[in-house]
């Protein structure tokens, strides 16, 4: 697994441990390479270089973060987010945003 994205899902169990791993009641994570191919947590070894996108799943809520260009990103939301979860949501898009932006790329 490359060491940012390694970070990025060790700083996202450590903020996120409660339930991680299930996507009803907490938070699971799945990384997906240009091939259009997703990792799970168990299995993130391919080179960062080839990163496509990462799923989210909290408590419900589901979304996806999905590089366009280089340095675009697109950012999906597929169900409503409850007020109550909405600072959560925020902050895990914070600390993948964090770790995306010291990934290197390819174009």
């Amino acid at each position: 697994m490359s060491k940012n994205i390694e970070n990025m899902v060790a700083e996202l169990q450590k903020e996120f441990p409660n339930n991680w791993g299930d996507p009803e009641k907490g938070l699971k994570i799945s990384v997906c390479d240009n091939e259009s191919e997703y990792f799970e947590e168990d299995n993130l070894y391919f080179p960062e270089k080839i990163f496509y996108g990462v799923r989210i799943a909290y408590k419900e809520m589901h979304a996806e973060i999905t590089k366009e260009e280089c340095t675009d990103f697109n950012i999906s939301i597929y169900s409503s987010i409850g007020l109550e979860n909405l600072a959560n949501f925020t902050k895990i898009i914070n600390i993948i945003s964090k770790h995306l932006s010291r990934m290197d790329f390819e174009n």
